[in-house]
């Protein structure tokens, strides 16, 4: 009688069953030791949680959250207050540059008043020292005339009228003074704009005229104006007469 076949992919029941390891009753040690290694680790947690209470015991989890907002929301700030001050520091970057380009105009105008007083003053009594009638002189010598600064000084140049920016010297090489602008330029160009120089004819307003001998001839309110002026001299230089002036 022949044994049963047994078929490899379909084995009895119980034929490839786990057989428990030798000395072992089923496997119950090894669930021992996995308890006992669980038990001994959930110690451990709890060890340790029990240390963390004993630092934080008090800590009210609500309040700390609180804590670390507030922290978040003061750096949320002070990084927000910086962006203010580099805008406010701008700001007044922007006004310092405004008040500083104020002030240089305002310096600039005070010391073209200053240049102006300064010439005036001088001029002023440069002609009265030579006798000269101020109202007719004085327009020509500010013409005529700028103001330099020399260390912490103004003083004030004749210019030159050949070279444009130039100044004027007078026969001993030093700069012309305004007193020497008056005593030699101006009385002669102007020889009836001194007292004791004498008078001659008369021109209408607005137009030279002409006195005997020929001369071109200005009233006092026509040399003010420096277009008669120019007219009244191309003519006289034109007809090659002198230019006077009438009293």
């Amino acid at each position: 009688m022949s044994e049963p076949t047994t078929d490899p992919q379909n084995p009895p029941p119980g034929q490839n069953d786990p057989k428990p390891e030798p000395g072992s009753a089923g496997g119950g040690e090894d669930l021992a030791a996995t308890l006992k290694a669980l038990r001994s680790k959930l110690d451990s947690v709890y060890k340790e949680r029990n240390e963390l209470l004993k630092r934080f015991g008090d800590l009210d989890p609500e309040a700390a959250r609180a804590a670390l907002q507030a922290q978040a929301d003061r750096e949320k700030a002070d990084a927000e207050k910086k962006g203010e001050w580099e805008r406010l520091r701008t700001k007044l970057a922007e006004e310092h540059g405004k008040a500083l380009e104020k002030e240089r105009a305002t310096a600039a105008r005070l010391r073209s008043s200053l240049e102006r007083q300064i010439v005036r003053a001088e001029a002023v009594r440069a002609i009265a020292a030579a006798k000269g009638d101020p109202d007719l002189l004085l327009p020509h010598v500010l013409a005529s005339v700028e103001v330099v600064e020399e260390g912490d000084e103004f003083v004030a140049r004749v210019l030159d009228p050949k070279e444009r920016g130039k100044h004027r010297f007078n026969s001993k090489g030093e700069y012309m003074t305004i007193s020497e602008l008056v005593t030699a330029d101006l009385r002669e160009r102007f020889p009836r704009a001194f007292e004791g120089s004498g008078t001659g004819g008369s021109g209408a307003t607005g137009s030279a005229g002409s006195e005997g001998g020929g001369a071109v001839v200005l009233t006092r309110d026509q040399a003010k104006d420096p277009a008669t002026y120019r007219r009244a001299k191309a003519e006289a230089e034109q007809r090659g007469v002198s230019l006077r002036l009438a009293s």
